[in-house]
């Protein structure tokens, strides 16, 4: 199984029921400080136990912190973006050297209103309903052409980033160089509301728990978590909340728990936290030295699983934040996006290594190569379960679209637009997959 580390009890990390076993991060390791104060947690010594394997798994570092209550449209703001500067992001860092996420973009400070007008209208329709060449990937599906329509954001240089399914059916999207959250239906009308916080780079969007109105979302630059409120029909105005936690904790991946709160990676501060819903209480769950969980979601298990980008690992954390991780085979692979697949595996990109692993994240891990070289460099890499029970992937630096059917055969399909580096990918209500085009401002769809 290769190298495992945990802080769950007896390190077991093959006893599943060890997840259920009371929180040990809490008690005299907890902290507790209103928003704004800064958080030393003084966690406990590492120890290390042997799991069940004869593997030594490291317990963490324990001590989680809890930060107060919900902070404003103010609060603290950390203007200067870590993206462009070399800075924390992996061996060599995926966004070292100023490359596409370099500068701040123009913002606005006011308030959230929709480009459209009081029916949302303002946004662009397809911009010519573009069909793919489609080229045939690996696997033997030769000829393979799936249609491809675009649709261009009316902000110039937006840059977009993430995109999810709200719940009141649209698509929704950050813009990390306007300092955005859009909206699209499916018929293609776009609506774009400004994040009050200046610079806040807005990365990973998530809707929140079921039979709730929210979305929300990551702004890495300004250490924040933000919350935007849909209505039915058209919007006009949302009102966008964020809460303020530890300097540097570099917010990206974001999940709606099974226990009804919300779940993000800390990708800077190498942790992994919630926000309490209801309360806006924020706790951490500090990881193993050199963790950048970068991507997180609800596993068939149950529990909350995640991507390591700098340790290469899998990790899984109980909603009392026991945690695990379980090294993927390939070292230094990067790991980024990820998602449940329909054989209940987990399926994620390896941005470094430039395949699509799966794994049950304990004992069995299967590694696939992406046809073109580099098909995933400069980004985390985005994956997501299709309408057709396959997994759809971006390839940020091939410029294509991937799938990879639950038996491992891959096919991509290139983008007509040049240099549109596709970065997030999502189901859509309607039976197409969605992803955003960074390169060329435009949200895009690929019909299965």
């Amino acid at each position: 199984m290769g190298d495992v580390r945990s802080n769950e009890p007896d390190a077991q990390p093959l006893d599943e029921d060890a997840a259920d076993a009371p929180a040990i991060l809490s008690g005299d390791g907890s902290l507790s400080a209103d928003s704004g104060d800064s958080l030393d947690a003084n966690g406990g010594d590492d120890t290390t136990a042997e799991g069940a394997n004869g593997y030594g798994g490291t317990v963490g570092s324990g001590g989680m912190v809890d930060t107060g209550g919900m902070i404003g449209s103010g609060g603290m703001v950390d203007s200067g973006g870590m993206d462009g500067e070399g800075g924390t992001i992996g061996t060599g860092g995926v966004f070292d050297g100023g490359g596409v996420f370099g500068g701040g973009g123009t913002t606005s400070s006011g308030g959230a209103t929709s480009t459209g007008g009081a029916t949302g209208t303002g946004g662009t329709t397809g911009s010519g309903g573009a069909t793919g060449t489609g080229g045939a990937g690996s696997g033997g599906t030769g000829g393979a052409s799936n249609a491809i329509t675009e649709f261009t954001i009316p902000t110039k240089s937006c840059q977009p980033w993430n995109i999810t399914v709200g719940p009141d059916g649209n698509l929704w999207f950050t813009e990390y160089g306007s300092n955005k959250i859009g909206s699209v239906t499916t018929a293609g009308s776009i609506s774009e509301y400004t994040i009050p916080t200046a610079n806040s780079g807005p990365r990973v969007i998530a809707a929140g728990v079921s039979g709730t109105n929210y979305l929300w979302f990551t702004e890495y630059s300004a250490n924040k978590i933000g919350r935007i409120t849909t209505g039915s029909g058209s919007i006009v105005e949302t009102s966008i909340t964020s809460f303020v936690f530890g300097p540097g904790a570099g917010p990206v991946g974001i999940v709606a728990g099974p226990d009804g709160n919300i779940w993000f990676a800390e990708m800077s501060a190498g942790q992994i936290a919630r926000v309490t819903v209801g309360t806006s209480k924020i706790t951490e769950f500090p990881l193993a030295f050199g963790s950048q969980p970068s991507r997180i979601t609800v596993g068939a298990d149950g529990y909350l699983w995640f991507t390591d980008y700098g340790n290469g690992k899998l990790g899984r954390i109980t909603t009392q934040g026991a945690w695990s991780e379980f090294q993927i085979p390939t070292y230094n692979s990067g790991p980024g996006g990820i998602a449940l697949g329909p054989d209940g595996n987990l399926w994620f990109v390896e941005v470094v290594s430039n395949k699509i692993g799966r794994g049950n994240g304990i004992t069995t891990f299967t590694e696939t190569a992406i046809p073109t070289s580099g098909a995933t460099a400069g980004s985390y890499g985005d994956i997501a379960l299709g309408p057709d029970n396959n997994l759809w992937f971006t390839e940020y630096g091939g410029n294509k679209i991937g799938r990879i059917t639950p038996a491992g055969k891959i096919t991509e399909f290139p983008l007509k637009t040049p240099n549109c580096q596709p970065y997030g990918i999502v189901a859509g209500p309607d039976g197409n997959v969605w992803f955003t085009e960074t390169g060329t401002n435009k949200i895009a769809y690929i019909t299965p």
